[in-house]
């Protein structure tokens, strides 16, 4: 038979009493151990950083949120914050303590990058102390580390890895955040040990990056000058113009990003860098459409109302209280995302539909960098929501490096080919100039040719016209006046043989000036050949004082015959009536003037002097009450002659004691290829 076992209630109870307080002791005793080991390695921690560089333990985070509700908690790196308190405009601050050293031990802080703007104090026992930053030396093996002066209020756009010189002393640095974080994160990264070991252990990376970052900055505005200048000689080619502005923005971008100290104020200057962001989008486009042959005007307008309507939202960011209408930096940076995402897709459709008229090798190359912008900014897009890890944020720069490339290769290949179309178009026009300037020559010889036989067809119709009209007036009037003398037997022998001798002295003169042309002193020696020995027969000596300056005068044919004419008519007169032994002619230039004169030694003409110069530049008429009238007669020719061709003709007795008549010409030297100036060595 079995027994059974009753257990009362109270020792039921009791029983489950001492369990329960069993376990309560261990589990007190439990997160004793937990607290006091975990304050025991962060204190060991901190006591090696005097020793060593080590990460920093302890790190208190406060979060003031608006209506200044304020929490701390323990922050461990990176501190990830999640996005309603970014957006809500939260003020996130960190302390750091630091563990105290022995007297005379040099510490230094670093603080990774990907962070957000910042200051920096030291707690120094009841004080508070700025930082020094120390600047990386171009050569460090043989420069040392510069320090920035320690001013209060410095602000470090935390783009930059940075290593601060800690004050000796110093318990604790105090963090404050100026803006909310770009990314899910606040704090990610911060250090802290020996000086030296901190410098050895990340002075170099914080000195590559910066002479990386400063490099690519300094080769991108040099390629933004060149384009730009290229545009100025090329002011329709819109193309250089907005590479050039993209590169110069991007060079301004890559420079901002890896400083250390801001000079403006935080939040314009996160917002500062959205807008460069979405700018540098805008003119790369803009540049990518031009190079491809997409550009049209609607495209252009709606680029400069994109541009402008950001930019106008910048400006409103400046506006006091804005946050109140929800209208806050994060809002800003998301709306600069999100255009610049548009903008990447917008140019990437066009350089597809573009690829068979700019060749698949190059839409190819434009698309894949354009991917590439993408990929870099969705993982971007995943770490600022907390779907990414904690990753260093340069490679955006990278990214859009290799697009400024793409697209600058496209920009100055379309300005080659315009160039080389320039060129082409420029030697094709040169040709056709030559060819038009070679046809205009032959078109001007062609036209010379016909000038000059028209001239020369002119010339000899005007040499016949003027033989004729000589002739007639002439030898014409000479041989009728003789024919109607022997007709009515009014002239004896001698007359009919005189006007027969003059009929061909005057046949003579034409066909002489027909052969001299327009040279008077051919024209005088041909005369002086027929003359001499006709003057030598009949007892007159001939003197020729002729002025070698006259070989240069070109005179008119008809001008040169009336001279000659004039000299004949002189001759004749002296020969007939003056009863001389010597004639003397002279011809020279005196005063700017061509003057002929004939001079006789013979009785001269009457005292009464029918012929008295006239000073209006033309000969009197005869007195009709003195002198023969034959003598009037060529005397009237000579005055008839001179007056044709414009000259002043004097006829007057010698001044004594020189005895017989001058004949005196004189033409105004207006005639071409004359020397004009030259006097006569003669008198006149």
């Amino acid at each position: 038979m079995e027994r059974s076992v009753q257990v009362s209630p109270i020792a039921c109870r009791i029983w489950l009493l001492n369990a329960s307080l069993f376990i309560a002791h261990y589990a007190v005793l439990t997160v004793t151990l937990c607290f006091f080991t975990a304050n025991f390695n962060a204190l060991h921690a901190q006591e090696a950083s005097c020793t060593a560089e080590v990460p920093v333990a302890g790190i208190v985070r406060t979060i003031r949120m608006a209506g200044n509700t304020q929490s701390s908690t323990l922050a461990s790196l990176p501190d990830r914050i999640e996005l309603d308190m970014r957006m809500g405009n939260a003020h996130i601050g960190y302390t750091l303590p630091i563990a105290p050293c022995p007297a005379g031990t040099l510490r230094g802080l670093y603080i990774g990058a990907n962070v957000t703007s910042y200051t920096l104090v030291a707690e120094h026992h009841t004080r508070l102390l700025p930082l020094r930053a120390l600047q990386p030396p171009a050569n460090p093996a043989n420069e040392p580390w510069a320090q920035r002066s320690a001013t209060a209020g410095l602000v470090y756009s935390g783009r930059a890895p940075t290593v601060f010189a800690l004050p000796e002393g110093a318990t604790a640095v105090h963090m404050v955040l100026q803006t909310p974080s770009n990314f899910p994160f606040g704090l990610g990264m911060a250090r802290v040990g020996p000086l030296e070991a901190t410098l050895l252990a990340h002075g170099n990376d914080e000195r590559v990056g910066l002479a990386e970052q400063s490099n690519l900055a300094m080769v991108m505005g040099v390629v933004g000058a060149v384009a730009l200048l290229a545009w100025c000689v090329r002011r329709k080619d819109l193309a250089l113009l907005f590479f050039g502005f993209a590169t110069v923005v991007f060079a301004l971008r890559t420079g901002l990003d890896y400083t250390q100290l801001i000079y403006l104020p935080a939040l314009l200057f996160e917002n500062f860098i959205r807008w460069t962001l979405v700018l540098l989008a805008i003119t790369l486009a803009s540049a990518n459409m031009i190079a491809i042959g997409a550009w049209t005007a609607h495209t252009q307008r709606g680029m400069l109302l994109l541009g402008a309507g950001f930019s106008a939202l910048f400006l409103a960011l400046l506006i006091p209280g804005i946050e109140r209408l929800q209208l806050n930096t994060m809002t800003f940076r998301w709306i600069a995302f999100f255009l610049s995402v548009l903008l990447t897709l917008f140019a990437m459709w066009h350089t597809f539909a573009a690829r068979q008229r700019i060749g698949l090798l190059r839409a190819g190359a434009v698309l894949a960098a354009y991917a590439l912008i993408l990929l870099v900014g969705q993982i971007i897009a995943m770490r600022n929501v907390g779907q990414s890890g904690f990753s260093h944020g340069g490679y955006f720069i990278y990214a859009y490096s290799v697009l400024v490339l793409v697209v600058g290769a496209l920009v100055g290949e379309r300005a080659l080919r315009a160039l080389q179309r320039a060129e082409g178009l420029n030697a094709e026009l040169a040709q056709r100039v030559a060819e038009k300037n070679a046809e205009l020559a032959q078109f001007y010889a062609q036209q010379r040719d016909a000038e000059l036989l028209a001239e020369r067809e002119g010339a000899r119709q005007q040499e016949r016209e003027r033989l004729t009209r000589e002739m007639h007036d002439g030898i014409g009037a000479q041989l009728m006046t003789a024919l109607r003398g022997v007709e009515r037997g009014a002239y004896g022998k001698e007359q009919v043989a005189q006007s027969l001798q003059d009929g061909l002295d005057e046949l003579r003169l034409l066909m002489d000036s027909a052969d001299v042309g327009r040279s008077l002193q051919g024209a005088l020696a041909t005369w002086r050949n027929r003359w001499d020995a006709r003057l030598a027969a009949v007892g007159l000596a001939l003197v020729w004082e002729i002025d070698g300056a006259i070989e240069d005068v070109v005179l008119p044919e008809d001008t040169v015959l009336q001279l000659m004419r004039i000299l004949q008519e002189a001759v004749t007169n002296a020969v007939k009536h003056a009863n001389a032994s010597s004639i003397t002619v002279r011809a020279g230039l005196h005063s700017a003037a061509l003057v002929l004169e004939i001079a006789d030694n013979g009785q001269g003409l009457p005292v009464a002097n029918g012929f008295e110069g006239a000073s209006d530049g033309h000969a009197t008429a005869p007195n009709p009450s003195t002198g023969s009238g034959s003598t009037q007669r060529g005397l009237r020719h000579i005055a008839h002659r001179a007056q044709a061709i414009g000259a002043q003709c004097v006829v007057a007795n010698r001044a004594a004691p020189a005895q017989g008549v001058s004949v005196r010409v004189s033409l105004p030297a207006v005639m071409p290829h004359t020397t004009v100036g030259a006097t006569s060595a003669n008198a006149f």
